[in-house]
């Protein structure tokens, strides 16, 4: 599972559940932006509207104990499907469907499949997660769309918002095309940190996407007793956002067992 990339997001959430490490220094703001007239606001990023986005990377995974790369090729079915094959070399290593309810994994390499409720992984990882969350941060949307206007500072020439769920403390940066730049995850009571971001956007197809993608991953790994760093890079080669149907395909060859 660690080398799907959303799910190396997911891992990224439960890290922030793990022992304390040193706290990060935080920035400071440089000037407040006038409070809005309502208490709360919403997050609209400029972008045409789309039903189906297909996309290939290539991924480079690096932790204390490996240094690997992999080809991702991505199928998303706005609202309802994203569809995720990771493969090495021409040979197919996971396959993965996301929906709203069900996560369900192919695992060719041991032969395997895995079948379970969305509900589980906010179970394992104690983080109210929903699916609109993975697709927004695959889209550079803010995770959580409701915010509190008067958090809202601007920092660097970028739009800073703070706002917190379940104990993470979540501070977005936005461009001036309401695009994240930065996204950071921070659990308050352990300080450990997930850091994403965004670079190099183009426009495809009328909508906005960054082709560069960077997840840093800083944690206390309870094993090791160490602070150890995870980085996650994906460059996107391929990017064609649709309204006409795409396949997803998802079949469990019969020989492969059910991995309780």
């Amino acid at each position: 599972m660690r080398l799907l990339p959303f799910f190396l997001l997911l891992i990224a959430f439960s890290a922030c559940k793990r022992t304390p490490i040193v706290a990060s220094p935080t920035d400071k703001p440089v000037e407040i932006v006038r409070k809005e007239t309502k208490d709360t606001a919403q997050h609209a990023p400029v972008g045409k509207h789309f039903r189906y986005l297909k996309a290939s990377a290539k991924v480079q995974f690096k932790d204390a104990q490996n240094n690997v790369s992999f080809k991702v090729n991505l199928r998303m079915r706005k609202d309802s499907a994203i569809l995720v094959l990771i493969s090495k070399m021409g040979f197919n290593g996971v396959r993965a469907l996301i929906t709203p309810d069900s996560v369900k994994i192919i695992d060719y390499q041991n032969n395997e499949y895995t079948t379970a409720k969305f509900d589980t992984i906010q179970k394992i990882f104690n983080f109210r997660l929903d699916y609109s969350m993975l697709e927004a941060v695959l889209l550079a949307n803010m995770p959580i769309e409701e915010f509190d206007s008067s958090k809202v500072m601007i920092v660097n020439n970028l739009r800073k918002i703070n706002q917190e769920r379940d104990g993470i403390a979540i501070t977005n940066f936005l461009n001036d095309t309401q695009k994240l730049q930065e996204l950071h995850l921070r659990d308050i009571k352990t300080n450990n940190l997930l850091q994403l971001f965004y670079q190099n956007f183009k426009t495809f197809d009328g909508n906005l996407f960054a082709e560069t993608n960077r997840i840093m991953i800083t944690s206390w790994n309870k094993k090791s007793q160490r602070m150890e760093e995870s980085d996650i890079d994906m460059e996107y080669n391929e990017v064609k956002f649709m309204h006409h149907p795409i396949e997803f395909t998802f079949n469990v060859p019969s020989k492969f067992k059910r991995k309780p």
